[in-house]
């Protein structure tokens, strides 16, 4: 019959009748109908597969080896798939599964039960994957190719289907990133000139624009204490107390620890120039201990801190005028979801990078979106969860289609209300069209996976990543899989961990934490109640054990996920893994009392 070639595989394929042909090497049949590339796509697929059984089994092949392997299992599954799927990585990934686990195959045969089991999980992983938006193994990688290679139809494709974001050519673009440049480096340096101006030269202007204008009001005794709690080691430490930080700073403490975290270090070096100058803000007088350095401090001045200020060109009181805001936008009365949890959130944010998440980011840009993800996560939250929202078919329920509907509202808020088109406030004003629109993606998806619905669901995910890279741990690895996706996912685990954190906190934050969060759940329940509407789990204040309630959330959610945490972190868990095993036991013994309580009220 007709032989033809295959480039690159020294393949022959012959015609074994009108509508297939056969490959020499694997004896497989392919549709005539297939285009060289699909069957070049196929070959290797078929004979990759192949390899890889006889390197397992017999060691490596030889090379230009003809050894007949029966590959219609794996043709089988493959053919099964979607045909937008089959010329994936994902896809292909997925039929080799499926082949290896084909009922009644000599491969299953072969498997132990944990074998089997672990590749069905980890093709549970796979069809997990399929729902994750912007994933470019999901795109078929003929039309990647041919929408990098500037096809406006395939752009439009991946972007419209794929959510691949495909980069513009706008015209004049290198004049217009010429003029931002200049634009930004003229900005940089007229705020450095008056940070120089205002605080290390020998000058009398104010240095309060460095400042919160809370911190103007505060005694010198607070700003003293205040310079302690929000030093960078003391920040760092996992038992911060943030109701000691509130009480101390007036009741304002998403202002200061965001100020102090995200303006780190120009916040810390301000508060120690004020205390040099005598605790004083108004005017700091003459500072002779070093002269000043290019970008602001001293010589000798901490230079440990994010530097956001100098990075993103963010003023510090442009950041303490958005902190303000969104300090505004939590509800007071919440027992809970207020702004000290999100301060609270916030600063365990910033433990957790500390403690080696840190490593998992590529580039600066994603702790500032990590972070101020942090401090807005909670916004107008009304005190009643999802739950609620759901069965009660409020506004927001039905706008945001039942589906994460507060997670959707907090980050609509931020992007919509808190910055719209108040410009004073926009601290992401000096990026970059491209960085805007890294960060505004990377905030809307890491407040949406703070929705607790997801929480088994991504720690499946993490799990599948880490055997898929058979547990390897290091962050360049992570960082160089699937894009960078596995890396992006670490990070949003972490704020996601830091916003579940209470149980995990040292006496008496824990307990002061587990009455504020049961105290909110019983007047939802108070209110489902009211309004004929199931009470949701937790809310029902006749029934719910306060010991019970924190045990059984320990258990199955904390302590599972910071385990998942440790084997990613490994380094820096032990201490807070410790402190959970300590207040599980706590709870225990409490529940042991109630227990006893209970029993000598019902005993007549």
């Amino acid at each position: 019959g007709k032989v033809s070639s295959i480039v690159g595989l020294h393949t022959k394929i012959r015609q074994s009748d009108s509508n297939t042909v056969t490959c020499h090497r694997c004896r497989t049949n392919y549709s005539k109908e297939m285009s060289s590339e699909q069957h070049l796509a196929m070959l290797k697929l078929v004979h990759n597969a192949q390899d890889q059984a006889e390197n397992a089994i017999k060691g490596p092949a030889r090379k230009n080896s003809h050894k007949r392997v029966n590959s219609m299992p794996l043709m089988q599954s493959y053919n099964a798939l979607p045909l937008p799927c089959r010329n994936t990585t994902w896809g292909m990934g997925l039929a080799t599964i499926n082949s290896i686990t084909k009922a009644g195959s000599d491969s299953r045969a072969a498997l132990t039960p944990e074998q089997l089991l672990g590749l069905e999980s980890l093709r549970k992983v796979l069809m997990s994957c399929a729902a994750d938006e912007g994933v470019e193994g999901m795109v078929p990688k003929s039309l990647l190719m041919t929408a990098q290679s500037g096809d406006r139809v395939s752009a439009y494709l991946a972007s419209e289907f794929g959510g691949v974001k495909m980069e513009e050519k706008k015209p004049g673009k290198g004049l217009a990133a010429l003029k931002r440049s200049v634009r930004k480096i003229t900005n940089a340096n007229r705020f450095l000139g008056g940070l120089n101006r205002a605080v290390f030269e020998k000058k009398t202007e104010s240095i309060a624009q460095f400042f919160p204008q809370e911190y103007m009001a505060l005694t010198s005794t607070a700003r003293e204490t205040l310079r302690s709690m929000l030093s960078w080691e003391s920040l760092k430490r996992w038992d911060f107390n943030i109701f000691e930080l509130s009480e101390v700073c007036n009741g304002r403490p998403l202002i200061f620890i965001g100020w102090a975290i995200l303006c780190s270090p120009h916040a810390q070096n301000a508060m120690d120039m004020a205390n040099i100058s005598g605790a004083k803000c108004e005017r700091p007088g003459s500072i002779t201990e070093s002269e000043p350095s290019d970008c602001g401090l001293p010589k000798n001045a901490k230079k440990e801190g994010y530097n956001f200020v100098e990075s993103f060109n963010v003023a510090p009181s442009t950041m303490c005028e958005f902190l303000r805001v969104v300090e505004s936008e939590y509800n007071a009365r919440n027992p809970y979801h207020n702004a000290t949890h999100a301060a609270d959130v916030l600063q365990t944010t910033h433990v957790l990078l500390q403690c080696g998440a840190k490593k998992f980011v590529s580039k600066s840009l994603e702790e500032y979106s990590l972070l101020v993800a942090a401090a807005v996560h909670d916004i107008q939250h009304p005190g009643k969860n999802n739950n609620y929202q759901i069965n009660a078919r409020t506004e927001v329920a039905l706008r945001y289609n039942d589906t994460a509907v507060l997670e959707n509202m907090h980050v609509s808020r931020l992007f919509s209300h808190v910055l719209g088109a108040r410009r004073n406030i926009d601290i992401f004003n000096g990026l970059t069209e491209e960085q805007y629109s890294s960060v505004r993606a990377c905030i809307i998806r890491t407040v949406i996976d703070t929705d607790m619905a997801r929480h088994f669901r991504n720690m499946s995910k993490l799990k599948g990543y880490l055997a898929e890279m058979d547990g390897v741990v290091d962050p360049k690895e992570w960082k160089g899989f699937q894009n960078g996706i596995a890396a992006s996912k670490v990070l949003q685990f972490v704020l996601h961990l830091a916003d579940i954190s209470n149980p995990a906190k040292p006496a008496p934050v824990f307990e002061e934490w587990t009455d504020r969060v049961l105290e909110e759940f019983f007047a939802q329940g108070d209110a489902e109640a009211k309004e004929n509407l199931p009470i949701s789990p937790l809310c029902d204040r006749k029934t719910t054990s306060r010991a019970s309630s924190q045990i059984g959330f320990i258990r199955y959610v904390v302590k599972p996920a910071f385990e998942l945490l440790e084997q990613i972190i490994p380094e820096s868990m032990g201490e807070i893994l410790d402190q959970i095993d300590s207040n599980l036991s706590y709870w225990e013994q409490a529940l042991v009392k109630e227990e006893m309580e209970k029993s000598s009220l019902d005993e007549p």
